[in-house]
């Protein structure tokens, strides 16, 4: 993904710096100034690196280890949206633009008794192996852009929009499993894990669109990239559980709680196609149609807390820190109008 990210700056820059020596006159002004309000339907899909939440090996607790296989948290394609509103002053072409997004995505994996198990995230205190197991992952994400930006225009058929502004993000995980079995205490006990990762913060963003104007039945292509620093507070949560499957008292291995200040950056990036519209609600409201494809991400969101195994210190554990990632495709329109 960042590899991805990393071309839609190259892209952008490289046109910027091929057309910036045939300057075109600036956009015209107009007598009243403008606004617009967008409305988009994502079908995006996120990724995390770190979900691996058990080992399946093929053979038994007292046998050697070999072969073994990683299984992943895989979310799947989901809808989402994002609603955004605009104004621009006519004059000099400075705008002010709010955006909010929305997106939930998450997975179900489960195994039986094929092979022996060995979770990844329980706690050393808890059953080494099992034979059977279930995980479960969710994400729910919020987010609001606030932009100001300047529209220029460095060539005949190009536009340059920089920005600056504030991003701020609500973003909560949560990660389950369960597991039934164990080659140590035998296969009348069942251990659970919940854990939970959230984060909440604010801070700076900026950033470019890049618009290149076909000329043709009022199509276009655009590119955007923006890079953000996001100060925020995040709050994780471990809770791991042993019980027997009949009667019998129910043992809390660990329960935690980890609450830090930091400083995490932001990548996003975005390569589409626009259709101009002036003809269905006339030279008065405008219409933009558009699609494009976005890449966003997110540093070090996979704070989960993963205990290490210590013979002299069972309460040792680290943050997983594995990037969030969210892809996908972007449908959307706008409407213009004058105020």
């Amino acid at each position: 993904m960042a590899i991805r990210i990393l071309t839609i700056f190259v892209l952008l820059f490289t046109g910027l710096t091929a057309f910036a020596d045939e300057p075109g006159p600036e956009p015209a002004s107009v007598a009243e100034n403008k606004a617009k309000v967008t409305a988009d339907f994502l079908l995006w899909n996120a990724t995390e690196d770190g979900l691996g939440w058990v080992a399946t090996c093929p053979g038994g607790a007292g046998t050697i280890v070999m072969g073994c296989d990683v299984r992943q948290m895989e979310p799947g394609w989901r809808g989402g949206f994002k609603i955004g509103a605009g104004y621009q002053w006519s004059e000099d072409m400075w705008d002010l633009f709010g955006r909010w997004t929305w997106f939930e995505d998450g997975d179900y994996d489960q195994v039986t008794t094929v092979a022996t198990l060995f979770p990844i995230w329980t706690h050393p205190n808890q059953a080494g192996t099992s034979n059977s197991g279930s995980a479960q992952y969710a994400l729910k994400f919020n987010a609001f852009d606030l932009e100001f930006g300047k529209t220029f225009k460095p060539g005949t058929f190009f536009t340059l929009r920089p920005h600056v502004g504030v991003k701020g993000a609500d973003i909560q995980q949560n990660f389950d499993q369960h597991f039934r079995g164990s080659g140590i205490t035998g296969s009348n006990l069942q251990d659970s894990v919940t854990m939970s990762s959230d984060f909440g913060g604010v801070g700076f963003r900026g950033g470019f669109d890049y618009d290149w104007d076909l000329n043709w039945y009022g199509l276009s292509l655009f590119a955007k990239g923006s890079f953000s620093v996001i100060f925020g507070y995040f709050k994780t949560s471990y809770l791991g559980v042993s019980e027997p499957l009949g009667a019998g008292a129910i043992n809390t291995t660990a329960h935690v709680r980890d609450e830090f200040m930091t400083t995490k950056g932001v990548f996003e990036g975005a390569l589409g196609v626009n259709l101009h519209d002036t003809k269905l609600l006339g030279e008065d409201y405008p219409l933009d149609f558009y699609v494009m494809w976005e890449d966003q991400e997110w540093f070090k969101q996979n704070q989960f807390l993963l205990f290490m195994s210590d013979i002299t210190d069972d309460g040792k554990f680290i943050h997983d820190k594995g990037d969030l990632g969210l892809n996908g495709v972007t449908f959307g329109m706008a409407l213009g109008f004058s105020i």
